[in-house]
């Protein structure tokens, strides 16, 4: 990336405010479909619901997978090894955000299994919507993450 710095005493305007359904929305929708496309994966969600236990516990259900989606995973978190200190002793755990594109769908809770791999992916949290794009939080747990 080039830096070119303003000349001495140059202020730059301040940026017309965004509006939601100007033709700046088509833009970022543009770049954000760039931005996958530059190193997509292929994911097919299966999403889970809260079912009351009785309780006033929960259990996930299953539900019918979702069609496939093209994402960018980017691989955010900590030590390239991912050993994580649990009750038990040590998990692998890889920390993600995968950025879809405006109209994806993505939930807390949804999960998709790599085939290759079984290493398995879990949403733990979705962005606000912004018109152009989704970004969802994911912890991947398994033996190695391939992904970013």
């Amino acid at each position: 990336m080039l830096f070119v710095p303003f000349p001495d005493g140059f202020v730059p305007p301040d940026p017309p405010p965004y509006e939601p359904g100007e033709p700046g929305l088509s833009v970022l929708r543009q770049l954000t479909h760039w931005f996958i496309l530059q190193d997509p994966s292929y994911i097919q969600l299966t999403p889970r619901d809260r079912v009351s236990t009785g309780n006033g516990g929960f259990t996930l259900a299953d539900g019918a997978p979702r069609s496939q989606q093209r994402v960018k995973m980017i691989f955010t978190a900590g030590s390239s090894d991912g050993i994580v200190a649990s009750q038990d002793g040590q998990d692998r755990q890889y920390d993600f955000i995968v950025v879809g594109e405006w109209n994806a769908t993505i939930h807390t809770d949804d999960y998709w299994v790599d085939p290759l791999t079984a290493q398995k992916y879990v949403v733990t949290g979705v962005s606000a919507a912004n018109g152009y794009e989704v970004k969802a939080s994911i912890k991947s747990y398994g033996p190695e993450a391939l992904y970013g």
